[in-house]
């Protein structure tokens, strides 16, 4: 039996987020979503995220921890994306993003709780649409006058193998995202990995950890770094989970979060990777979750990327 039920919304503060619009669905024996972009036009490709678990729901939407949820996929050309058999004994969130390359902008819909109620009968499904926004933080990439030498650089995020073109440099200091020679992006909460490479045999890279609420940084590619290192673990050490990696006792490179079996890229989701130039460099990775350390050496070397697995911690 199929049926569209109509959609009750009113205003709500839940667990301490600010007011926001919650959208109820009634009925989630199956549900068929159609994501629209910020224009209300069918958005391809968006990544949809359902949760049965609050917490790691609300953990996600304020926080930008991806984990915890009970199903992820991608909608189709016509921006639709289905879950089947949902135990109607459990309640169901859903998170939707979308990178808009071409615009610089991510879209999520972090500012509407949807949500289905639990208790409801088997049998039927549900369509809905789910309308997506603009993220608000705004993350300003640029090269300083100075470094003309190194142009064109190729920006990448995440797990984007296609790249960014920059081709402008940004003289005086940067305080505001509208300034020329600035690549502005909007990103949603969370973690994004980031690096950089020009023609000219320069790397750059890092992480930002970006916030819920409306802001502006700029990240400066303003050191030529020479090669990068790549640190990351396997199911092995899943336990000891976070590990904070460490270059030559004081260069802090991050902490790495999750494991994967495949040794991943640098500036990878999985891994903590740094830009850094030619040398060898003495590395410790403390579990800061347990006694575990980890202590050795890399070789950096001229456009390479040196990639450590640490050994299973007994």
């Amino acid at each position: 039996m199929f049926k569209t039920l109509s959609l009750l919304l009113f205003s709500i503060v839940l667990l301490g987020a600010c007011s926001e619009t919650q959208e109820i669905i009634y009925d989630p024996a199956s549900v068929t979503l159609t994501i629209l972009n910020d224009s209300s036009k069918a958005q391809a490709a968006a990544e949809v995220r359902m949760y049965d678990d609050i917490d790691a729901y609300m953990n996600c939407k304020n926080n930008g921890i991806y984990e915890g949820y009970a199903a992820k996929a991608s909608t189709d050309t016509s921006g639709k994306v289905s879950f089947k058999e949902l135990n109607t004994d459990k309640e169901y969130y859903f998170l939707v993003e979308y990178r808009d390359r071409a615009r610089y902008v991510d879209l999520n819909n972090y500012e509407q709780t949807f949500k289905f109620t639990k208790g409801l009968s088997q049998g039927s499904s549900t369509f809905a649409q789910i309308q997506l926004k603009q993220a608000k933080s705004v993350i300003g990439f640029f090269i300083p006058a100075g470094m003309e030498a190194n142009l064109p650089v190729k920006l990448y995020l995440d797990d984007d193998t296609v790249g960014i073109d920059m081709t402008s440099v940004a003289n005086g200091a940067v305080t505001q995202p509208n300034q020329a020679g600035v690549l502005n992006f909007k990103f949603s909460a969370g973690l994004t990995k980031w690096h950089a490479k020009s023609p000219k045999g320069c790397y750059w890279g890092g992480e930002i950890n970006v916030g819920t609420t409306e802001s502006f940084a700029p990240i400066s590619l303003n050191a030529c770094y020479a090669g990068s290192v790549n640190f990351y673990v396997d199911a092995a050490n899943k336990d000891n989970l976070p590990i904070k990696i460490t270059l030559d006792n004081a260069d802090i490179l991050g902490n790495i979060s999750k494991y994967t079996d495949t040794a991943p890229a640098c500036f990878d989701y999985y891994s903590v990777s740094a830009a850094r130039d030619t040398g060898t460099y003495t590395y410790t990775a403390e579990s800061l979750k347990n006694s575990c350390v980890w202590q050795g050496k890399v070789k950096i070397t001229q456009g390479g990327c040196q990639t450590i697995l640490l050994p299973k911690c007994n």
